[in-house]
């Protein structure tokens, strides 16, 4: 097993129906005076900003509401959430949303007490001097984990770029995890979150190099339970287990508990920042969903041997065939409805060449994130199935 080091410095809350009792706790934590962020409508639509109001005014504090998060949050976006929490004298941040939305608090929390441009932080060309502001995330989707790392992913709409912020600096002071938060998702969406999550684990099993046995057997174990969770769903939105199930694993996934000493890499996920950077009407997650089966069709070459390991705990099948594993992974998009094409997001085969030239600029900028370069004709062919 590779050596590892795991560091999660997070006050973590995590229970069903907990979100306004825990909520009154933390405020005062944050400060006197909070910014409130989140998207554009969600937390209003559903009477969420008007709760938070109220539990604020009960501990005294006061909440600016900033609700100008879109998905993929942008820089400008950000730097002027953060040039207002400067003006208005804001001490502390409050996240209220999906993965978009926490991201956005973590850069916004950089902007707030570090000087320069939030792209300058992106990819480790430029590193957070000062302490952020403190900040509690509230999970409302269960996908990416961002409630319980230190990473921030953001696009730049002039560049058309998407890459991420990495510092431990960034790690939420608080988050508060409750699964009732997401009980008005769309099922679909349900399942898009679904494969964020299992794809956080089976990138790094997939191309791990070191036989990390234990790390291994958690990834396998959590994949499972996400996939048990979902199907349950689909069928039964109101059972509470597996609901509770799949935002802990939202968590969890992306810890380093599942990954670490595997000696794996996120590939894919590159692969998707590149498509959503260009497309913004790409969602993440489905950007994932749409890769997934082009790309593990390419690594069945490099890795057989992981991709079998991987689907024969989840198939429960001893040494499952190629043909199997995809088959069964052609049922499971089926069943919980999953995308598998670009083209319903106007993503064209002549688009492939700009995605190809941006994979050529990051690959050679950033060559430590990038442990084996994908050739050109198996890029081409990822994308080109990816268009089916």
């Amino acid at each position: 097993m590779k050596a590892l080091s795991l560091y999660i410095p997070v006050k973590y809350k995590f229970g069903y129906g907990i979100f306004e009792k825990e909520l009154g706790k933390v405020l005062p934590l944050l400060g006197k005076k909070v910014m409130l962020v989140t998207g554009k409508t969600f937390a209003e639509k559903y009477g969420y900003v008007d709760k938070i109001r109220k539990i604020a005014e009960e501990v005294n504090v006061e909440v600016f509401h900033f609700n100008g998060i879109s998905p993929n949050p942008k820089t400008n976006e950000i730097e002027r959430a953060g040039e207002i929490a400067k003006e208005e004298k804001i001490e502390g941040i409050l996240g209220f949303g999906g993965g978009s939305v926490m991201d956005a608090v973590k850069a916004i929390s950089i902007c707030v007490t570090n000087d320069g441009n939030i792209w300058d932080y992106t990819m480790f060309q430029k590193m957070p001097e000062n302490d952020t502001l403190p900040f509690c995330l509230i999970p409302t989707t269960p996908a990416t984990g961002s409630e319980m790392n230190s990473s921030a992913i953001i696009s730049n709409p002039e560049e058309k770029r998407k890459w991420g912020i990495f510092d431990e600096k960034i790690f939420p002071d608080f988050s508060i995890v409750d699964p009732s938060l997401s009980e008005t998702l769309k099922k679909d969406y349900l399942s898009l979150c679904a494969i964020d999550i299992i794809t956080h684990m089976l990138e790094p099993f997939v191309t791990a190099r070191e036989d990390a046995e234990i790390i291994k057997g958690v990834a396998k174990f959590y994949a499972k339970k996400v996939i048990e969770s979902i199907r349950i769903l689909k069928k039964e939105t109101d059972n509470k287990k597996a609901r509770e199930n799949i935002h802990l694993l939202s968590g969890l996934a992306l810890s380093g508990i599942a990954t670490r000493g595997m000696g794996g890499f996120h590939e894919m996920h590159w692969l998707e920042h590149i498509v959503s950077g260009f497309f913004d009407n790409v969602s993440h997650p489905a950007g994932l969903s749409i890769l997934l089966i082009p790309w593990l069709k390419y690594r069945w070459k490099k890795n057989k041997y992981n991709i079998i390991e991987f689907f024969s705990y989840l198939m429960h099948k001893e040494n499952p065939g190629k043909e199997e594993i995809f088959e069964y992974l052609d049922t499971l998009y089926k069943e919980i409805n999953l995308p598998k094409s670009f083209k319903e997001y106007g993503i064209r085969g002549d688009n492939i060449d700009d995605f190809l030239r941006e994979y050529h600029y990051v690959c050679n900028r950033f060559p430590n994130f990038f442990v084996e370069k994908i050739e050109d004709r198996d890029f081409i062919k990822i994308f080109e199935e990816s268009l089916r």
